[in-house]
């Protein structure tokens, strides 16, 4: 129920800070690898539009998506994916849209 979307909120908040180094730039390193895979999705499907942190119509705040409660998830493989709404990063019609971070892009930045 409600209750449990709540906690599971809270819990990414939580995980956030003990995922990663204090001070460690993982907003940066998850970033870099998200811009990637837009960048391959878009290369290999010309109907995908993602909006870049250098837009200049769409001015997505990347850092605070990011950072944002419940911005990401540890699935059952034990990867980072990292979720954003629709209309976050790309055109309402493509949905919600998910990020799994390689394992290199944070390796020397968990704890």
């Amino acid at each position: 129920g409600k209750d449990m979307v709540g906690d599971v909120q809270r819990f990414a908040g939580i995980l956030q800070q003990r995922l990663f180094k204090e001070g460690s730039d993982y907003v940066a390193a998850i970033k870099k690898d998200i811009f990637a895979q837009m960048k391959a999705r878009m290369a290999s499907d010309a109907n995908l539009t993602y909006w870049m942190e250098d837009d200049t119509e769409f001015h997505v705040d990347y850092d605070a998506l990011i950072t944002r409660d419940g911005a990401f998830y540890i699935d059952k493989d034990g990867q980072l994916v990292v979720c954003f709404d629709e209309y976050d990063v790309a055109p309402g019609a493509m949905g919600a849209q998910s990020f799994t971070v390689s394992r290199e892009a944070i390796a020397g930045l968990l704890r």
